[in-house]
């Protein structure tokens, strides 16, 4: 959305409007992951400065666009700021985001990145490498310079931040779908080995992917994979997926960008679209936390409830209430001590550790298998009450 509204900016006939939602937009994106969300700027900002210098750089003022940025941002900068000074510079400035990002990635977690941005991108990921080296050599081009920095500068940043997150590569993939759409525009029906390779290879991947469906019983269980194995469930995929496959590789074989375009796209709305469903069916079962909060209610229906060893928002939300973080072992035996004899949720692996250092007296009442881990639910036991012990 920052990009679409600050390339109408920038045109002949800009619309008066345009920067002021270039600056809404960038409002909920530092609203929503902080300072991932001013990486539009960045771009833009270096587009100008290919652009203009620093004469461009003053195009992006816009007293509008930037009071409605102040807005938006104090609504969540000023709980903060109640809070004091001292809490907003360590919280937010530097523990969520100066320290969160600065420092020197490991190898290991720098290649899991890259290849996270690749398979994300999928299908378009080898179509996208064409592009992107196309796009290098027509860099005069202010379109395709705009597009080609709108995926670079973010990719730059984000690659040598300390912290990674696959989540945080999104902000690249406007900028890519953009270089996709120009590339097939300009050269979708110029033939060349180059686009052979791309086309056989693309009809691999598809196969591929086929293969590791019809496989699925081999190397996998249905309990910790959500797509189903041989069955009826799994052939609206395989059928996707091969249209996807031929789509690809027929299209750039034969130069017809908008079969390659269309059938891409309708193979990508089944597999998305109905794989999104498979996938919601498999976390409700694997990660019931609307059972687990069910439990604690129960548990804490008179009484208070807090989280130990880990922070497992979903609970708050099937629960309706939030629930405070114990951070220490001390905390956790003055809690549970409380006459009222409330419930702390924690994870079996914590619960084992903090053994011989906390009550007798404390018992688990109640467990969950969650996301592959027992969650457990304990509280102080009551003078004749069943609890399932230590």
């Amino acid at each position: 959305a920052a990009g679409y509204a600050f390339w109408r900016a920038t045109l002949q006939r800009p619309s008066r409007w345009a920067l002021v939602f270039f600056y809404a937009a960038l409002a909920f994106g530092v609203f929503a992951k902080g300072p991932v969300g001013l990486l539009p700027l960045l771009a833009a900002a270096v587009w100008l400065w290919t652009e203009e210098r620093w004469s461009g750089l003053k195009r992006l003022w816009n007293p509008l666009g930037v009071m409605i940025f102040g807005i938006v941002t104090g609504s969540w900068l000023a709980p903060f700021l109640v809070l004091g000074t001292e809490s907003f510079a360590k919280t937010v400035l530097w523990r969520n985001w100066l320290d969160w990002y600065l420092g020197v990635p490991a190898p290991g977690r720098l290649a899991l990145v890259v290849l996270n941005g690749l398979l994300g991108f999928m299908p378009w990921t080898l179509v996208g490498l064409l592009a992107v080296v196309s796009a290098a050599r027509a860099w005069r081009n202010p379109a395709v310079r705009f597009a080609l920095l709108w995926f670079a500068v973010p990719l730059a940043v984000i690659l040598p931040s300390e912290s990674q997150r696959a989540r945080y590569l999104l902000s690249i993939y406007p900028g890519a779908a953009l270089l996709v759409a120009w590339w097939l525009d300009a050269y979708g029906t110029v033939s060349g080995p180059a686009k052979r390779v791309i086309a056989w290879g693309a009809l691999a991947c598809s196969m591929a992917g086929i293969g590791t469906l019809v496989a699925a019983d081999w190397f996998q269980t249905s309990a910790h994979y959500f797509i189903p194995r041989l069955s009826w469930e799994a052939v609206p995929l395989v059928c996707a997926m091969a249209l996807m496959g031929i789509a690809l590789c027929w299209g750039l074989w034969q130069g017809r960008p908008t079969l390659l375009v269309s059938g891409v796209v309708g193979a990508m709305v089944v597999i998305l679209g109905y794989g999104t469903q498979l996938y919601i069916g498999w976390v409700n079962e694997r990660q019931d936390f609307r059972g687990l909060a069910a439990r604690v209610g129960r548990h804490a229906l008179n009484t208070d409830a807090r989280v130990f060893g880990g922070r497992f928002f979903p609970i708050d939300f099937y629960l309706g209430r939030p629930l405070l973080r114990i951070r220490t072992l001390e905390e956790f035996n003055e809690y549970v001590a409380r006459p009222d004899h409330p419930v702390v949720v924690l994870p079996g692996r914590v619960w084992e550790l903090i053994q011989g250092r906390i009550s007798p007296h404390i018992a688990v009442v109640d467990s969950r298998e969650v996301r592959g881990q027992n969650m457990l639910i304990v509280r102080v036991s009551e003078p004749g009450s069943e609890g399932h012990g230590r």
